[in-house]
């Protein structure tokens, strides 16, 4: 992957190395793992939230 319009300084490139589409794809592998976690973390929480906010209003 390229990025264009890209001066480097004493140079005439047009485009610059950013990375391989193998890296682009492990990034977003990544990233949907990180989002997943911290999806089921929140999720967790509020159902354990409500778990015990109801024990709270049937007990009294």
């Amino acid at each position: 992957m390229y990025l264009f319009n890209v001066t480097r300084y004493g140079g005439q490139g047009k485009g610059e190395r950013v990375c391989t589409l193998g890296e682009l794809e492990k990034w977003l592998a990544d990233e949907k793992d990180v989002r997943k976690y911290y999806l089921g973390a929140v999720a967790l929480g509020f159902i354990a939230i409500t778990f015990i906010a109801l024990r709270f209003v049937t007990t009294g």
